[in-house]
C-alpha cells in the first residue's frame, strides 16, 4: 500500500506541512488525531496522538477494506 491508498481509506484527510492528518481509525475518533507521512524509504509512517498503536490502525483499516469489498 502506498501514501495515495491509504488516504483514499480514511475519511476527511487533510495535507499538512509534514505529511497528512485524519481521524483514526482504531478508534471514535471525533477531530483529527492520526498523521501520516511517507518515509525516505517510501515506507508510510503512522502517529496517533491519541495512542493508538500502528498495529490497531492497520488491523481497523484492513476490517473497513473487507467491509467495501
Amino acid at each position: 500500500m502506498n501514501a495515495a491508498a491509504l488516504l483514499s481509506r480514511l475519511p476527511g484527510f487533510t495535507k499538512t506541512t509534514g505529511g497528512w492528518q485524519a481521524r483514526c481509525p482504531a478508534h471514535d475518533d471525533k477531530a483529527p488525531s492520526l498523521g501520516s507521512s511517507e518515509g525516505k524509504d517510501g515506507r508510510i509512517l503512522l502517529k496517533c496522538h491519541a495512542g493508538c498503536p500502528a498495529e490497531d490502525i492497520c488491523r481497523a483499516l484492513r476490517r473497513e477494506r473487507k467491509g467495501r469489498q
